[in-house]
């Protein structure tokens, strides 16, 4: 993967998100060194702020799992109002991301508003929803300003602020409902840093890989991909 080849470019999008120029990087943080939600919401942010700064990086965004990866990640939620028999729950895709990663990966934001770095775990707990996810749930109603529980930690209700166009792994795969959250607001140990760079070649991979050892020169950096080798 390190001499990344530029592939098509797809301009029309037929999965819904952009993936020539945009470098992705997977990182896992060690628990036994990131043992509680600030330290990784802090490792993260810092390494986002460096490579902000950075000639060439046009956005940064952070995100997990990406498209393609086939994760889909199905999560158990409840729909405020309705109500469900005891142990019977919806299930949709959940990625954790932040202010970024939409913008990254150009998914269109259809109706309300992306997450912003403010969408931490001191403000209210909301969430961004495809719109395959409103037109099942709330069909002929607007699902912004509706509420849902996600039961994983922390199981809050979380306010929906923002309606996203579907992404797709595959062109032949059916769209399946998927709920963002702030990675701020319900951490993971893991996540994908997506770049988009003007510079696709091997600076671009030692740019991220400056901007993760300067935060912290213990954390291993392995290759960069570019998404379309995905």
């Amino acid at each position: 993967h390190h001499g990344l080849a530029l592939g098509m470019d797809l301009q029309h999008q037929p999965l819904g998100f952009r993936a020539d120029r945009v470098l992705t990087y997977r990182i896992r943080l060690p628990r036994i060194r990131y043992q509680n939600n600030n330290d990784e919401v802090g490792f993260y942010s810092r390494v986002e702020q460096n490579l902000r700064e950075s000639p060439g990086v046009e956005n940064v965004g952070l995100g997990y799992p990406l498209p393609l990866q086939g994760n889909d990640f199905l999560t158990s939620f409840t729909i405020a109002g309705r109500n469900a028999n005891p142990g019977e729950y919806e299930q949709a895709s959940l990625r954790f991301i932040d202010s970024g990663y939409l913008r990254v990966l150009n998914v269109p934001l259809l109706n309300g508003r992306n997450f912003t770095d403010a969408d931490d775990a001191k403000a209210q707990p909301v969430t961004i929803v495809s719109e395959s996810f409103a037109h099942k749930y709330w069909p002929g109603e607007d699902a912004i300003g509706k509420y849902i529980t996600i039961l994983r930690d922390p199981a809050v209700p979380r306010r929906v602020v923002g309606i996203v166009a579907d992404v797709r792994s595959s062109v032949d795969e059916d769209l399946l409902p998927t709920m963002y959250v702030s990675y701020k607001q319900m951490p993971f140990q893991s996540m994908q840093l997506v770049l988009l760079s003007r510079d696709t070649s091997g600076s671009a991979s030692a740019k991220i890989r400056q901007a993760i050892q300067s935060v912290d020169p213990e954390q291993p950096v392995d290759d960069v991909c570019s998404m379309e080798s995905i």
